[in-house]
């Protein structure tokens, strides 16, 4: 148990990092103090685990999911409103937050497959030009921002599911640096 805390802590400290530190996130307001940024993170800790649990639960359809994410955003925003850029955790923050802590989760066999992935610079990249139009992910604001990203990727990778296209594109590009 001591063992797997520890590595649930990790997955939630990775987690916090890739989606709130990565150049271009912007999340907060220049004012922000330590402590204040200390409080969401342990928030977003919470509600990260919280969530988890459904997934823990069984397979979660990818409607809920996308509500899941609305509503992880939408929570974090009404309570840290006054340290947000715009007042706001930006949809393709909460989905990088969610998506990755979904996927170490996966990874670790606590969960079943995920319905997505973590959509990042990486990811969209490789989906092509039929993403152009669509925000980077640190400034995709609406749900159906989100969801069209998650289509066109979709269509990218044929009947494979997203979580696993991911994966298979983060361990290929692991590799090519072997």
């Amino acid at each position: 148990m001591n063992k797997e805390l520890f590595i649930i802590n990790e997955f939630l400290t990775s987690t916090l990092f890739a989606g709130l530190a990565t150049r271009g996130a912007k999340v907060y307001v220049a004012s922000v103090l330590e402590k204040e940024k200390n409080q969401f993170k342990s928030f977003l800790r919470q509600n990260l685990i919280s969530y988890s649990k459904e997934y823990q639960a069984g397979s979660v359809s990818e409607e809920k999911h996308l509500k899941n994410i609305k509503k992880f955003a939408d929570e974090s925003s009404a309570k840290f409103q006054r340290i947000l850029v715009g007042g706001r955790l930006r949809i393709g923050i909460a989905q990088k937050l969610l998506n990755l802590y979904l996927k170490y989760l996966w990874c670790l066999e606590k969960i079943e497959k995920p319905p997505h992935c973590p959509f990042d610079n990486v990811v969209k990249s490789k989906i092509g030009r039929q993403a152009r139009h669509i925000p980077s992910w640190t400034k995709i604001d609406t749900i159906e921002d989100y969801k069209e990203l998650a289509e066109v990727a979709q269509k990218q990778t044929g009947m494979l599911n997203l979580a696993e296209w991911e994966l298979n594109l983060f361990n290929g590009k692991i590799l090519d640096k072997l």
